[in-house]
């Protein structure tokens, strides 16, 4: 899924004033979230042999998403399958319900994407060929 089709589906679903740049700071930050905590936490693609050597970890750090290129860049997530794209989703409703001061959709939607974070977690671990590792 590319930025822009992000972009459009979350402001048609929740109406805001909120820019563009804002949104995708967002998505930025999100991505480097999940790597940091995930998926550049460890050494190996989450599709490898454990007889296979170790891949630099670093290929898999999220390009950085720029205003200018919203229409040619890809989600990142995505690449594991397009269900992820509601991560993005959801975690850009919450902070923009935050932004709103409307805190009793902030609450429902982290609530969500806590739980699709939650579900990535486990995707992610169970697609490793090695034992799970305490990822906290």
């Amino acid at each position: 899924m590319k930025v822009v089709e992000l972009l459009t589906l979350v402001k048609s679903n929740y109406p805001t004033a909120i820019q563009d740049g804002t949104l995708v700071h967002y998505i930025n930050m999100l991505e480097d979230m999940v790597y940091s905590e995930i998926i550049g936490v460890l050494d190996t693609d989450p599709l490898v042999v454990d007889s296979e050597p170790p891949t630099q970890r670093e290929q898999y750090r999220p390009t950085k998403k720029t205003l200018e290129n919203i229409h040619t860049e890809e989600l990142a997530l995505t690449a594991m399958g397009d269900r992820w794209a509601e991560l993005y989703e959801f975690y850009l409703y919450s902070r923009m319900a935050l932004l709103n001061k409307d805190f009793e959709d902030y609450q429902n939607y982290a609530s969500v994407y806590n739980a699709l974070h939650d579900d990535f977690v486990a995707f992610y671990f169970s697609r490793r060929s090695t034992p799970r590792m305490n990822w906290r």
